[in-house]
């Protein structure tokens, strides 16, 4: 009595929050994944569409810059530096600011 066998979206997101933990780290706990440690998640903010998937190359632990266009990969947001737990998201929760590189080539 009183078990809870599935969280709707809304308040897994508000669990995530609290805790301080991406979505998918807790959904993989729910699942029972393996979880790997969380360090950010690294894109390049010239080439990553925010909202959508990175590119499996910028996973490579050892690639430092984009294989595409050169700039160098980040994991955490330009302006107040705080990690980058997801990419479902376009704009970082801590200052607001977008996670992608405006470019200023006219």
């Amino acid at each position: 009595m009183g078990l809870t066998t599935k969280l709707n979206r809304k308040t897994l997101q508000g669990i995530a929050v609290g805790l301080g933990a991406p979505v998918e780290y807790l959904e993989a706990v729910i699942k029972g994944s393996s979880v790997k440690p969380v360090q950010g998640v690294r894109f390049c903010p010239r080439c990553w569409n925010p909202g959508s998937a990175t590119d499996e190359a910028w996973s490579n632990i050892k690639a430092k810059y984009c294989y595409l266009c050169g700039t160098q990969l980040r994991s955490s947001c330009t302006n107040c530096g705080e990690l980058v737990m997801s990419f479902r998201y376009k704009f970082c929760a801590v200052c607001g600011k977008p996670y992608k590189q405006v470019s200023q080539n006219s």
